[in-house]
């Protein structure tokens, strides 16, 4: 028997390159969404930056069932 308990905080600077046809269409897509009064929903859509997340997890394992929970 026995328990875990954690916790992680990661930050991430990923570079993602896409095909000029594909940029083509999103750079289409975000004007249109800009007009529409959707700049939040544009801004969204931005793949250059900083991507971070928090995550915590707990469980508990005996011999016949185990609760885990993240």
């Amino acid at each position: 028997m026995g328990g875990q308990k954690g916790a992680a905080y990661h930050l991430v600077d990923a570079g993602v390159e896409f095909p000029q046809a594909t940029r083509s269409r999103a750079a289409r897509l975000i004007e249109q969404l800009r007009l529409a009064g959707f700049a939040s929903s544009a801004d969204s859509l931005n793949v250059k930056g900083d991507v971070s997340f928090t995550q915590a997890a707990i469980g508990y394992e005996a011999l016949d069932y185990f609760l885990k929970a993240e």
